[in-house]
């Protein structure tokens, strides 16, 4: 009985707060809300929710999000999807916006189709043009045609500049929506996207749309600069278990004594059992998956 009176105020005072916000997700940034919740480290929530407003901020679709003061835990809906994070000081801000990105990403305006594409010959293939009797100065422009699969996606908005960031086969680019004849804002475009989606359109017509009323104005080059990752051991292993999905073929390298490169990651352990606790964590999850893999030293 007890604990329904306690969800019914935290409701009222839920909806008091959107009444007098106007907006959703006002919860993020209200310090009284934020003090007045039970979670022990006061500080870090607030941190949080701070990071996971400014990530809401970029991404190209609304999400509500939600406090549940009794589980600890933040609810992110997309419509009638929603999904929940553990709130925990040993999850850095960096991975709890990732546990949340890899899940919305989904809703994401985005498209898979297969393209027609001109690419070289093989060695094989010239080799066979040659004995077929074929110049050699017309085998140096001699193409062929395949189909391959193109992913696109838009990752991020910039919408003071009606601009978004689009990923193509994995390679990045900034685009502007509609163009000199065409004035076209992005909170419009991306309006459009969301009702083709919920229309059932194809993902060939996403991608028409998609190409045909924004254009490329920069090309983002991948950065090979490292990350640093030098996490309490706790907060190590929820890096560990968090960022294992996307890097779990990765090969980890071990550069120096306590010292990492994964990836873009180069992590730095602050203790010997934590450094043991999670490159075993990493074994044991690889061996389930059947990726054999050792752990590497330069």
């Amino acid at each position: 009985m007890t604990e329904k009176i306690k969800l019914k105020r935290d409701k009222v005072f839920i909806s008091e707060g959107v009444k007098e916000k106007h907006k959703p997700n006002w919860w993020l940034t209200n310090k009284e809300f934020i003090n007045k919740n039970n979670f022990p480290d006061k500080y870090y929530l607030e941190r949080l929710c701070d990071h996971i407003n400014e990530f809401l901020k970029d991404i190209p679709i609304p999400v509500l999000t939600t406090f549940d003061r009794h589980h600890n835990r933040i609810y992110f809906s997309v419509g009638n999807d929603s999904n929940w994070f553990r709130v925990d000081p040993d999850i850095s801000f960096f991975d709890y916006i990732k546990q949340a990105k890899r899940w919305l990403v989904q809703f994401y305006p985005q498209y898979v189709v297969e393209v027609e594409d001109e690419v070289d010959l093989s060695e094989e293939e010239v080799l066979e043009k040659v004995r077929e009797g074929i110049d050699l100065n017309e085998l140096a422009f001699l193409k062929k045609k395949i189909k391959v699969k193109e992913n696109g996606c838009i990752t991020r908005i910039i919408l003071n500049q009606d601009k978004f960031e689009f990923i193509k086969n994995k390679e990045c680019s900034i685009r502007m929506t509609g163009d000199l004849n065409n004035i076209l804002p992005l909170s419009t475009f991306l309006k459009n996207l969301r009702e083709m989606k919920s229309n059932s359109k194809t993902s060939v017509e996403i991608r028409e749309y998609i190409f045909q009323n924004s254009e490329e104005v920069e090309r983002i080059s991948p950065s090979d600069k490292k990350i640093v990752i030098d996490y309490t051991p706790k907060m190590m292993k929820n890096f560990f278990i968090i960022r294992f999905m996307d890097l779990k073929r990765i090969p980890i390298k071990r550069s120096i004594a306590g010292q990492y490169i994964w990836g873009k990651y180069e992590i730095r352990f602050q203790s010997e059992s934590s450094e043991h606790d999670c490159l075993q964590y990493i074994k044991d999850r690889r061996k389930e998956k059947g990726i054999v893999m050792d752990i590497e030293n330069d």
